[in-house]
């Protein structure tokens, strides 16, 4: 092939991706597992042990479970109007990948104020930083999942490619967050190769024998997960620079965009096993079968049995 044919090719959308952009591309998942997936992951540890949410730690996991619970419908509302807005506009640095910048910063910054123990224990702290990350994520998130088909028209090859490398860093990541959560004080994460000193800077203080190893002290918890943060954005900026969109929608089709009745409509349904797995959650809470309350229902079975053989 020509270098002018290439060039027409390259024109028209059709451009091979090289292994450092395809990379590129892909780390943009890790990036975003190594902030939020991070997290999800801690925030019910750091909300019940250390924030005391509430100031109650009986009444700190219920306060925690509602946040979440909340946020999955502020969420419900706030993705479609992300997609259509991200549809609808054309960023300076691109349809797309603008948003990793945009969206990422505050990101970052309300996943580390998320776990500041400045404002302990209140509540409306937490739930407005969390939501606030949650809204941010999303408008990481869904223009992330944009970029792909815009990189290239060449789509056969790197489908499989982007799903293993995206699999394996979430692997590593899913890996390195379980170990955190669960390891003594000075392996708080990467195996103990950075938090040793990172924790001692930060005051930690070892807890008596006989405790839970699971750090207590606010400013090693703000410090490791901020470092955790930082690194998924310096790794959404590698994401940023190694994409590049050639094939979008050009503005008289996104003109056309909106969030329909019919849209709204099929999202809402989508709460409705949400709904139901809630409501079986309460009923199963207040009558749970114990053993005693079975080994009774079996002896009114048996007498109930024994009343008719006898009749």
């Amino acid at each position: 092939m020509s270098e002018v044919d290439k060039r027409d090719l390259e024109a028209k959308g059709f451009y091979k991706l090289s292994w450092v952009q395809r990379f590129g591309f892909a780390s943009g998942d890790l990036a975003q597992n190594l902030i939020y997936q991070t997290v999800a992951s801690q925030l019910m540890f750091f909300c019940t042990d250390v924030y005391i949410l509430g100031g109650d730690r009986s009444k700190a996991a219920g306060i925690a479970s509602t946040l979440m619970l909340i946020v999955r419908f502020v969420d419900m509302v706030w993705d479609p109007i992300v997609g259509a807005f991200i549809d609808k506009n054309h960023p300076r640095w691109g349809k797309y990948r603008s948003y990793l910048i945009i969206g990422g910063i505050p990101l970052t910054v309300f996943s580390a104020l998320t776990f500041w123990n400045k404002f302990a224990p209140s509540v409306p702290y937490i739930y407005i930083t969390y939501i606030l990350l949650s809204l941010s994520y999303t408008l990481v998130n869904v223009p992330y999942g944009a970029i792909n088909s815009s990189l290239t028209e060449i789509m056969m090859k790197l489908p499989c490619l982007l799903h293993f490398v995206c699999g394996v860093l979430t692997l590593v990541v899913s890996s390195y967050t379980l170990y955190f959560s669960f390891s003594l004080p000075f392996r708080f994460c990467f195996r103990g190769a950075i938090p040793g000193w990172i924790i001692q800077a930060s005051g930690y203080v070892s807890p008596p024998a006989g405790e839970s190893t699971l750090p207590k002290d606010p400013m090693a918890w703000f410090t490791t997960l901020s470092i955790y943060f930082v690194i998924g954005f310096i790794i959404l900026v590698f994401c940023f620079t190694q994409t590049k969109e050639r094939v979008v929608m050009e503005e008289g089709q996104t003109n056309s965009v909106k969030s329909s009745a019919q849209e709204a409509i099929r999202w809402t349904v989508c709460v409705i096993p949400a709904i139901l797995a809630i409501i079986c959650m309460i009923i199963i809470s207040r009558y749970s079968l114990t053993d005693e309350k079975i080994e009774k229902i079996n002896k009114e079975i048996e007498e109930r049995n024994a009343t008719k053989d006898s009749a």
